[in-house]
């Protein structure tokens, strides 16, 4: 799945304001891989840590081409 910037400009400008794009991307190249290791530290047995999240191709923010690219979840239930 690919999620894009909008083509509308008045779009663009909301989604640079609340920067939704950077925080998804922070969320996917950082926050997740830290929840995690965490997890590991406190001791979670592997079938209790937490990884219900599409996994992230990878992420480009610039505040007018932005995207991301993730897994498909759908095919997975």
């Amino acid at each position: 799945m690919l999620k894009t910037m909008p083509l509308n400009p008045a779009r663009q400008e909301m989604a640079n304001q609340t920067k939704v794009f950077l925080k998804e991307a922070l969320m996917y190249g950082t926050v997740f891989d830290d929840l995690g290791s965490f997890q590991k530290q406190l001791g979670f047995a592997e079938d209790e840590i937490y990884s219900d999240y599409p996994f992230c191709y990878g992420t480009f923010v610039d505040g007018k081409a932005d995207y991301l690219a993730l897994e498909n979840l759908k095919s997975s239930g």
